[in-house]
């Protein structure tokens, strides 16, 4: 649940009741909520709260600066001290709100904040990672499970109920080529469960090469889906489900390595001809095909012809979404559904949603592909990228070499090496603009000094440190009168900024902006630490800083679990 400082919410109130009353309209407290942003007085370090003219005029259009400057007149408090005018970008006028300095301190540090909007829980289904059988599981794939992984738990914090589903590709023409390559190895179903993903993707590339060299090899793979899709072969049928079982277990055990989880697995071969049966007899019966070369197509409103059905009967990827998203439909009644994948498929996440139009239904348009761009240069010790199990594995070791090279680590562990190589690889992807392309570099990706998840990691566990061994009880109160120091209060600002950290990011769809926030915490932290000592203070001033950076701590525990890190306590 998205949550506001009580003295923030205190003044949303204020400004409503003045508005509502003036413009002769209902204007929710959450709404001026959105618009006001802190900030700080520069000559005293003050904390206060903007509102800019822009911000008033989106939420009046026919309002005048007059209009604006009559918040100037609204009347102080214990919370609100005082309130004037300032100059903001481009000349445009500012109202500035300043709040009581040890109101706002007490509210920050003592947590005391509550749900800045009654939200109307939204149902959200968030499909993400899903990769095929047998092919390898690409940096594309990668990207999509960190990214949606991230955007379920961002959505999960503001109070949605998530669905988090992974849509796994063991159906098509694929499988037919996976069967024609454990042919030509001869591969037992032992040696398959033996080691799953090198075992298919061996089988996939001999496939692969026999439909290059040999005209009727890709037929007999056609035939062999074709087969499978009618479900009258029962060994090829047989082995397939064995597949898909060992397929999950491998995938079970590298998703736990990223911290990641699914609470629903879906398969492609779910959504089959049988399945798309009633649908296909809906759209004929409703002219929405044509034949077009033995296939049936459909054509779309913007006149662009997309296929079906195959000329013998076999159903495709589009054809398999429109049934899945369908049967999600009627399952998860969802507000939202969201497709986490790469850029390159826009053209058919639009047909998806226009097949879905044409089929008149009107929950159509709450299907959203949130694209990405793709990762360049990525290569391990063992050549190009084929297997996340080898990205994974490389980050472990590239981080126990800087363990090993580094005086101050403390914890040695393989567990630790590698939870902090996965948040490196983490937070590498979404400290990028989510939509466009990046050039991987495994050093920039691991440093120790600088912008990285391995900067993350290290300031909470310093700070877990430093609570564990300062020698001093976190107190129940707090006292600001102790805390005038502008490091200090430098600080309290930016835990203030998380609220509009995570909004930002809500409504970009955005961890870049998370991910920037812990950075400049992390930041004002360290030089926090350099002049606020706990140890060898007075125990009154110890209490009170070692409050501070309690409250930074859970700050950044909070908004790491948002990317979907895993906090560690030593290193």
């Amino acid at each position: 649940m998205a949550k506001s400082l009580k003295c923030k919410l205190h003044l949303n109130l204020k400004i409503s009741g003045v508005l509502s009353s003036k413009f002769s309209k209902d204007i929710p407290p959450a709404t001026i909520s959105k618009f006001l942003l802190y900030g700080v007085n520069q000559q005293n370090g003050n904390a206060h709260l903007i509102f800019p003219f822009k911000s008033f005029k989106r939420l009046f259009p026919e309002s005048s600066k007059e209009d604006f400057h009559s918040l100037v007149k609204l009347p102080c408090d214990d919370v609100l001290s005082s309130v004037e005018t300032s100059l903001g970008s481009e000349n445009d006028p500012n109202i500035v709100f300043n709040l009581d300095q040890k109101q706002f301190i007490q509210d920050v540090l003592l947590d005391k904040c509550s749900p800045s909007e009654e939200v109307r829980s939204q149902n959200i289904v968030i499909d993400y990672s899903s990769p095929n059988v047998a092919k390898p599981f690409h940096m594309g794939h990668l990207r999509s499970t960190i990214i949606g992984n991230f955007l379920a738990n961002l959505y999960e914090h503001l109070g949605h109920k998530v669905t988090r589903l992974t849509y796994l590709g063991d159906w098509g023409t694929q499988f037919g080529v996976l069967q024609l390559g454990i042919q030509m190895l001869n591969l037992s179903n032992a040696e398959l469960k033996r080691d799953p993903i090198q075992q298919l993707y061996n089988a996939y590339v001999v496939g692969n090469r026999l439909m290059e060299e040999e005209e009727s090899a890709a037929e007999e793979a056609r035939n062999v889906f074709s087969h499978l899709e009618s479900k009258d072969s029962s060994p090829i049928m047989e082995r397939w489900k064995m597949i898909r079982e060992v397929t999950v277990k491998e995938l079970e055990r590298t998703y736990a390595r990223l911290g990641v989880r699914f609470d629903e697995y879906h398969w492609e071969s779910t959504y089959n001809a049988k399945a798309f049966a009633p649908i296909l007899q809906m759209m004929e019966s409703n002219r929405l095909l044509e034949e077009d070369d033995g296939k049936k197509v459909m054509v779309l409103e913007e006149g662009r012809k997309v296929p079906l059905l195959k000329s013998d009967g076999s159903t495709l990827y589009l054809t398999r979404d429109v049934t899945a998203a369908l049967d999600r439909w009627v399952r998860f009644r969802f507000d939202r559904m969201f497709y986490v994948v790469d850029n390159s498929q826009h053209q058919h996440f639009t047909a998806l949603q226009g097949v879905l139009r044409a089929l008149d239904y009107d929950w159509a348009h709450t299907i959203e592909h949130v694209k990405f761009g793709r990762i360049q240069g990525m290569s391990t010790r063992r050549g190009k990228v084929v297997f996340l199990q080898d990205i994974l594995d490389e980050a472990k070791y590239k981080m126990i070499e800087k363990q090993q090279q580094s005086s101050t680590t403390k914890n040695f562990s393989d567990e630790v090496s590698d939870i902090l190589g996965v948040s490196a690889l983490i937070v590498n992807d979404l400290k990028q603009r989510r939509m466009r392309d990046y050039s991987f570099d495994w050093n920039t990706a691991l440093q120790m000094d600088g912008d990285s998840g391995v900067k993350l990691q290290y300031t909470h566990c310093r700070l877990h440190s430093l609570e564990q061994g300062c020698g001093v009880t976190l107190p129940d109160s707090c006292d600001p009168s102790l805390l005038t120091e502008p490091e200090a209060l430098a600080v309290v600002l930016e835990i203030a900024r998380m609220e509009e950290a995570v909004q930002r990011a809500h409504n970009k769809m955005e961890a870049y902006e998370i991910v920037n926030y812990l950075f400049r915490l992390c930041n004002k932290t360290s030089q926090a630490l350099k002049t606020l000592n706990v140890k060898n203070q007075s125990v009154p001033v110890a209490e009170q800083r070692l409050l501070l950076f309690h409250r930074v701590r859970t700050t950044l525990h909070s908004g790491m679990r948002l990317l979907g890190l895993r906090p560690l306590t030593e290193m």
